[in-house]
This record gives structure tokens, sequence and C-alpha cells, in this order.
């Protein structure tokens, strides 16, 4: 395929719960919001992302007990400094 501008990234939920806890995404993003946010962050190959974000969200990104210490996102994640700032 030549035209990876098509693309894009899926509105499924485990990519809404880490593009919303990197803070890309508000906390109940629609389909045009998820889509939007994956053509900013890779505009020449939106869909990129796809495949990760889902695994990161369905292994360890979970709504009860994320496990952030195991994400190589971590950094990144709003929840997560949040979570560092309640220990400090």
């Amino acid at each position: 395929m030549s035209d990876y501008k098509a693309i894009d990234s899926s509105a499924d939920v485990q990519v809404c719960w880490v593009l919303g806890r990197l803070g890309l995404v508000s906390e109940d993003p629609g389909i045009e919001e998820v889509i939007r946010a994956a053509r900013v962050l890779r505009p020449d190959f939106p869909g990129v992302f796809d495949l990760s974000l889902w695994r990161i969200g369905r292994t360890l990104c979970r709504p009860a007990n994320p496990r952030c210490g195991e994400c190589e996102l971590n950094d990144l994640s709003l929840i997560s400094r949040s979570l560092a700032a309640l220990h400090d």
C-alpha cells in the first residue's frame, strides 16, 4: 500500500485509555478525536501506533490497577506522574 495516510488509528477502548492517560485525548474521546490525535502524532501514517497502543491498553494500561511501572510509555503518562506526585 502506498497511501498510509488513509490508514487511521481505531477508537478501540484500549487505544482510548492509553491516549487519554498520555493526555492526548479527553477522558471519553469520540472517534474523530482519536483519529485527529493519531494524525497529529504521525501525519504520514496515523495508524502506525494502533497495534502498539492496543497491546499496552490490553495488558498494562487497565482502568483499575494499571501496571504503569511495566509500561514503556510510563514517563509520558499523566496518570503515572500524578501517582508519583502523591508518593513524593
